[in-house]
């Protein structure tokens, strides 16, 4: 699969099939073949040799493709795993009536990071891009910000009473919990004004913000606990 995207990234207008030749040359050159060579017309050629007196058997497949030249084949926007970061297109559409072609589309990024660094790169990356592909179609662009999320953190937060307190009632039952910085969400409204905030949930589930999403329901009722313990704790209740 791999090779397949490498190879389908690089474009090849008809008659412009260089490159891409070139790259299915080095390929094939590693399972050392009998032979292996260009045509007349550039086609390559690849020869694994038999014993002897069979017949001659061809497998063909074009190089080329539908694309004009120049232009730069993209399959993903790689969106960095640290910083824990997110991109999410919720929501996509385009014109109003079913059997026209569409004259606008639209859709919504969300994008999630511990880094506003690595937002602020995302955000111009996928400007870049729809950029270059408007001018390539001679479309216009518009953006429109719904919300912000930047990320925000409190230095020595780690250290502090909240989570410090957060992480001895999560051992006393029996969770060993990952202590990071973990996301973008409801805590940055209160770390950004410099208001001690965590995150934690309730239970082992799967498949967030989507239709599988799930939980094991064993566990979430003493994850529930937990919370409450928590809520106690922190209220100094004895």
């Amino acid at each position: 699969m791999r090779e397949w995207i490498a190879i389908t990234e690089i474009n090849a207008p008809s008659g412009q099939e260089q490159p891409r030749a070139k790259y299915i040359e080095t390929l094939l050159r590693k399972y050392h073949l009998d032979d292996i060579h260009y045509d007349s017309a550039g086609n390559l050629i690849a020869v694994r040799r038999g014993a002897g007196g069979g017949p001659v058997i061809v497998f063909d497949a074009h190089m080329d493709t539908v694309f004009q030249p120049g232009l730069q084949i993209k399959y993903q926007l790689r969106v960095p795993a640290v910083p824990s970061s997110n991109l999410n297109i919720g929501m996509l559409g385009g014109s109003e009536v079913v059997n026209a072609k569409a004259s606008d589309a639209w859709f919504t990024v969300d994008l999630r990071s511990t880094s506003n660094e690595v937002i602020g790169d995302l955000e111009k990356r996928i400007r870049n891009i729809l950029n270059e592909e408007a001018v390539r179609v001679g479309m216009q662009v518009k953006t429109d910000v719904i919300s912000a999320s930047p990320a925000a953190v409190i230095p020595g937060h780690r250290e502090s009473y909240l989570v410090r307190m957060a992480e001895a009632v999560h051992r006393v039952m029996g969770f060993d919990p990952p202590i990071t910085n973990a996301g973008s969400n409801n805590s940055s409204a209160a770390l950004h004004a410099g208001i001690s905030s965590i995150s934690t949930g309730a239970g082992p589930c799967d498949g967030a913000h989507s239709l599988a999403e799930n939980c094991e329901i064993e566990p979430l009722y003493k994850g529930i606990k937990k919370v409450l313990l928590l809520e106690v704790a922190l209220a100094g209740v004895e």
